[in-house]
């Protein structure tokens, strides 16, 4: 992989923890899930922007279908996380979205006619395998299994879904970026799919309006790097797509995870399992390397 494709990579991580580490200190000050997802949607508006200006373009006839499709699973994913989040915190929705580079596999597969090679099925693989760790508890309570029995039951919908959801949005993800620009499509996926979505699930519920945030300077500087950095981050994820498989977009991705927990830590004191996060973060690491040395076989550019 190129110089500046670890570069968007380390862009996206660092600034994709912020915005997690921010709204999960914003939800626990009073904003409400679908606050975050419709301010978090609303940046993306500024990728629209920025692209009219840069490229002076509209989407190609033949990236419709594609955007319509990034629209819809943005949706399902905004929705999943919303409820999930709503009903069984935030961790559990990092579970599943780990998930997703699996699933991408077989529907980059079926969709694109591209696959990972197999460093890259064997990165994929170890990047899912830290995420796993990453949630194991150091008292060992449920053992090994412990992060799978917090996705068995009634979160077993989520996890299947909400996996699936972005695993077809890493997917569609990629044609949309080659067929316009890495500013326009994931404005317009997340725009309508976070954003426009968030606002009228808000609207609806009564959640949108319904504004118990307790501000303090700590929470007015949040709420920028929430609104900035979620922009800035997928702005990066869509730069990615020009170097390697959807797949393996989603994997690299992960490197976010060891860096949410760390960062919660090092910031807010919030309570760290150092023994997962030692494991899980070599593990993570150890598969974008070798996902980074993959050749995989890729979409047409």
């Amino acid at each position: 992989m190129q110089r500046k494709a670890v570069n968007y990579l380390l862009i996206y991580a660092v600034l994709m923890s912020v915005w997690f580490v921010a709204q999960q200190h914003l939800m626990s000050c009073g904003l409400t899930s679908s606050q975050v997802m419709s301010l978090s949607g609303a940046s993306m508006f500024g990728l629209i922007v920025l692209s009219w200006v840069r490229f002076r373009k509209l989407p190609q006839r033949k990236s419709v279908k594609w955007l319509v499709a990034s629209v819809i699973s943005g949706i399902f994913i905004a929705e999943c996380l919303i409820s999930a989040t709503e009903k069984y915190g935030a961790e559990l929705g990092a579970n599943s979205m780990g998930l997703a580079p699996v699933f991408a596999v077989f529907i980059g597969m079926a969709l694109l006619k591209e696959r990972p090679g197999i460093l890259g099925i064997f990165g994929i693989l170890i990047v899912v395998g830290g995420i796993y760790a990453l949630h194991m508890k150091t008292d060992l309570t449920g053992g090994l299994i412990a992060p799978l029995q917090s996705m068995w039951g009634p979160w077993l919908w989520y996890t299947l879904v909400l996996g699936l959801a972005a695993g077809l949005g890493l997917v569609v993800g990629k044609p949309c970026v080659i067929l316009t620009d890495p500013l326009m499509a994931p404005g317009i996926q997340l725009f309508l799919g976070f954003g426009v979505y968030g606002v009228v699930r808000g609207l609806v519920t009564n959640e949108l309006l319904a504004l118990n945030l307790r501000l303090g300077l700590m929470e007015l500087l949040l709420l920028v790097l929430l609104f900035m950095s979620f922009g800035i981050a997928n702005w990066a994820q869509a730069e990615l797509y020009r170097y390697t498989a959807a797949a393996s977009v989603g994997a690299l991705k992960r490197l976010y995870t060891p860096l949410t927990v760390l960062l919660a830590w090092i910031v807010f004191g919030q309570q760290a399992n150092l023994f997962p996060l030692l494991i899980g973060s070599i593990l993570v690491f150890i598969g974008a390397l070798a996902i980074t040395a993959d050749k995989p076989k890729e979409f047409p550019k």
